[in-house]
């Protein structure tokens, strides 16, 4: 099987990693990366070595039609956000399936085209939300399908990180992250909690958001945001609160859900999730321990390969990334007070 990588910094050799542990075939690979680094970047550390097209066994190609020539069956997408969409709709008129890592782009520009040629060419596409293969998020997405403790009330999400310690062998300033230009700012960047609200309650009504770089970091987007939006859910108005922010020193990520039996707490850092009471009854306790992070990615990784083979070109994961990526589109230009 020949596989296209367009670029190749932690999350593409992440991917490229599992691959080839994964793969059921024999792999040919090819790389198309603007960089020129030999960096071998692994949970957060970079280790120089000689080659990096040695030390993962790949051919490295000039440029995207090159790499497009060798008729890969499958592309990784792991470039800056802002690029995503245009080397997607790339791919997908080469015929290509293609993983796209979250977020599918920084805007709506060529998506409608994407997805007519994705749906004409029977491609099968997947957008990276690893944290739907957590298994934390498995229960709760059953205890809301199941109404196991009544009502959905309201909600609350927040995930507080430091944006400098997420890649310390790097100068933060440089990266995707910190760029308005490259499709960064921390809507984006932590564009999964949008998407664990989008799992649970479906598109929301409406969206009020304030937020910006209101933090010392030396960021040209947004390092912190907050949002209310109004989803209806059994005919109510419910309220559901999200903050994200990239200057939090200490990293706390964490979701609760009222409903009308029961306050869940769910800690995704502590790997904790609690159902109260009244009077301080726990309803439901887990605690989940050392979940193991890259094994989300492998599953992930495994469900695209199986779509792949069975050539099963459902939709639902691109429509995913497509309502997900809208949700944070409004969301900025509330913020922004612009259209993106």
């Amino acid at each position: 099987m020949k596989v296209l990588f367009v670029g190749l910094g932690s999350i593409g050799q992440r991917h490229l990693r599992n691959l080839k542990e994964l793969a059921n075939s024999e792999l040919e690979i090819f790389v198309y990366r603007k960089t020129n680094h030999n960096l071998i970047i692994e949970d957060g550390l970079a280790v120089e070595s000689d080659s990096l097209s040695k030390h993962y066994g790949y051919k490295q190609t000039a440029s995207l039609a090159d790499g497009l020539a060798c008729k890969p069956q499958i592309v990784f997408i792991t470039n800056p956000t802002s690029e995503h969409i245009a080397v997607a709709l790339a791919c997908a008129k080469a015929g290509a399936h293609v993983f796209i890592e979250k977020p599918l782009s920084s805007n709506f520009h060529y998506i409608p085209e994407f997805l007519a040629i994705v749906e004409q060419n029977k491609l099968v596409v997947s957008v990276g939300y690893q944290t739907k293969y957590n298994p934390i998020f498995q229960n709760v997405m059953s205890l809301i399908s199941e109404r196991r403790f009544g009502n959905i009330i309201s909600a609350d999400f927040e995930w507080g990180t430091y944006l400098p310690d997420h890649h310390p062998y790097e100068d933060y300033r440089k990266g995707y992250a910190a760029n308005a230009s490259l499709g960064g700012g921390v809507t984006l960047g932590l564009i999964h909690e949008i998407d664990l609200i989008y799992s649970f309650f479906g598109v929301p009504e409406q969206i009020h958001a304030i937020g910006g770089n209101l933090s010392p970091l030396e960021m040209t987007a947004e390092d912190t945001i907050s949002a209310l939006m109004r989803f209806d859910i059994d005919g109510k108005a419910v309220p559901v609160t999200l903050r994200l922010s990239y200057a939090q020193v200490h990293e706390t990520r964490s979701f609760r859900i009222q409903f009308d039996k029961g306050f869940l707490i769910c800690d995704l850092v502590a790997n904790s999730l609690v159902v109260y009471g009244s009077e301080g009854k726990i309803l439901l306790q887990e605690e989940y321990g050392s979940i193991d992070r890259n094994q989300m990615f492998k599953d992930q990784l495994v469900d695209f390969l199986d779509r792949v083979a069975s050539e099963d070109s459902s939709l639902s994961s691109l429509q995913g990334g497509i309502e997900t990526l809208s949700i944070a589109l409004i969301i900025k230009e509330k913020i922004y007070g612009k259209n993106l």
